[in-house]
């Protein structure tokens, strides 16, 4: 038999080129910086939720917020990213300057979520009145006591969307109607980003996390962080009709959402502030429709809203603030079921809270938060990282 002929010199030396570049791009790669910085201006930057557009864009969707949850105008606006979140847009705001009740109500974005198949953009937006009837302030607590008389004051839901990857948005739609499950019960309230399911018999389905207060009567004689239930919204039709699915169980903060690899949904939530400070977990296997109890995850939590994407292989990432105090926001790897977690990395030992967290890529990854001199809810700040850091950091619970 003939021996193997000698690989030309050309073909050796594009190897050992390839090499060289894939342990170039291989290095790890880690870095931080402040987005936005409120200064001394009051209020915050707030809420962060952040999703990978059609074009492959980043893009963050805010709070402007000239007081806090409550009692003051908050408007809702956007800035985007072409290259992995090192540079961004100025903020934008996301409603027209003409839209009705600006001056009168809170307008939060509360959700985002990306159509793949349409190339589309969703953004959902609240408004609250910010007074009663006799002028008196509306307070979160009677807001949720009797939601029936905050719709007569001017409660309402919204939708908006982008067919051009974020760059400008459509006139808002109301959808509030399509959110109620029972007329006394908080509308399915989005909460974070969403996702598209791509695998299984509800592959292409939009699903968006939300959080929805469900008390017995209404009005309630009081308000009970029990009748707070976490569950999702989804569409079939590209965000035309939003449908509310199940819920996880009583006593439940926000929630975020993943899919699984096996096309299952996976809700990590934070606890009501009226419970043990940990978090929890529940999954569904039907697109959705119902979920599993929920089960503890084995983490503590501040509490305080956190960001989660699967990796290539199967397992999740975490940011999240495991406190005590809402500080020290951390990555955690979770097994691809999402009933074990180990801490990897201290991102931030500054006093930080909300964030959100994306794979942008295959090697590269986007970690927004809130953040602040003195303060968890100030600024919003960005973590860049790449594949070979998270390698880098596994096995490993220090701050970076």
């Amino acid at each position: 038999m003939p021996s193997n002929p000698r690989p030309p010199v050309v073909f050796c030396l594009l190897v050992i080129l390839a090499s060289l570049v894939l342990q170039t791009s291989a290095a790890p790669e880690f870095s931080r910086q402040t987005l936005l910085d409120r200064g001394d201006q009051p209020g915050a930057w707030a809420i962060p939720k952040l999703v990978v557009t059609p074009e492959g864009a980043a893009l963050m969707v805010l709070q402007d917020r000239s007081g806090g949850d409550w009692g003051k105008p908050i408007f809702p606006m956007a800035l985007r990213s072409e290259d992995q979140g090192a540079t961004w847009t100025e903020p934008t705001a996301l409603l027209p300057e003409d839209f009705p009740r600006l001056d009168d109500c809170i307008f939060k974005p509360t959700g985002v979520v990306s159509d793949k198949e349409t190339s589309t953009i969703f953004v959902f937006i609240s408004r609250a009145p910010l007074r009663q009837e006799d002028g008196s302030p509306l307070l979160e607590r009677d807001f949720y006591r009797n939601i029936q008389a905050t719709r007569a004051l001017g409660r309402a839901w919204f939708v908006i969307k982008s067919t051009d990857d974020g760059r400008t948005w459509s006139v808002p739609r109301e959808v509030t109607r399509q959110f109620i499950k029972r007329p006394h019960w908080q509308e399915w309230s989005p909460v974070h980003s969403g996702i598209q399911l791509s695998k299984g018999p509800f592959a292409g389905r939009l699903i968006v996390p939300v959080r929805c207060h469900c008390p017995p009567s209404n009005p309630s004689e009081t308000f009970d962080s029990q009748w707070q239930t976490n569950g999702v919204l989804y569409s079939d039709d590209h965000g035309q009709t939003w449908i509310p699915g199940g819920t996880t169980g009583q006593h439940f903060g926000e929630a975020s959402v993943v899919e699984l690899e096996d096309g299952s949904i996976y809700l990590h939530q934070r606890a009501s502030f009226s419970q043990t400070p940990q978090r929890w977990f529940a999954v569904s296997s039907d697109g959705g429709e119902s979920f599993s109890e929920s089960k503890l995850t084995g983490q503590r939590d501040a509490p305080c809203h956190a960001g989660i994407d699967r990796l290539d292989d199967g397992r999740l990432l975490l940011s999240h603030v495991p406190g005590p105090g809402r500080k020290n926001l951390t990555l955690s790897l979770g097994e691809a079921k999402g009933d074990s977690w180990k801490q990897i990395a201290i991102i931030d030992t500054a006093p930080t809270a909300y964030s959100d967290l994306r794979r942008l890529n295959e090697t590269e990854f986007l970690l927004i938060y809130e953040t602040g001199r003195t303060t968890s809810r100030q600024n919003i700040a960005v973590a860049r990282f790449n594949a070979a850091w998270l390698r880098s950091r596994e096995g490993v619970s220090k701050e970076q």
